[in-house]
């Protein structure tokens, strides 16, 4: 399994271009690395994004808006999210441990689709959507999860 630092959003679209479904984005690992201990995922290369700009941002202007890398302990500690979106910031604080909070993503939590996904029901419930960035398309809606563990 080869690893690579991904510096952008751009760097990190080639990159799944290049890999394909061999190329795994990571950026906390909290599931993905349980996953591939068990063999159940085996990853040609491991893309960490956890360093690209923008991506843990939480903004509150006239809709909140959070990055797909802000982790758990942000969503529960963040005075916005705390103030308009409660059972969110609930939510995020059942997540594992606080060592699980600190470094696992609301974008993780998403994506991987798991029925233990904490953040979801408070998400789907506030009508959450991703925003479409670069080439980027839409990727949080009622559809995103068909059954357990798939996703679009």
């Amino acid at each position: 399994m080869q690893f690579r630092r991904i510096h952008t959003v751009d760097e990190a679209l080639d990159a799944l271009i290049e890999w394909g479904e061999d190329g795994w984005v990571m950026a906390g690992g909290t599931d993905l690395m349980l996953q591939s201990q068990r063999g159940e995922v085996r990853p040609g290369c491991l893309l960490h994004i956890g360093g690209v700009e923008g991506l843990r941002d939480v903004g509150a202007a006239a809709r909140l808006s959070i990055g797909p890398l802000v982790t758990h302990r942000q969503l529960t500690t963040d005075p916005d999210i705390r103030r308009w979106h409660p059972a969110l910031a609930s939510a995020a604080g059942t997540v594992g441990g606080w060592q699980t909070q600190a470094v696992g993503t609301v974008g993780g939590n998403v994506c991987n689709a798991s029925p233990a996904a904490d953040t979801l029901a408070p998400l789907l419930v506030a009508d959450a959507h991703g925003r479409p960035t670069g080439r980027i398309r839409q990727i949080l809606s009622c559809g995103l999860i068909k059954l357990l563990y798939q996703n679009t």
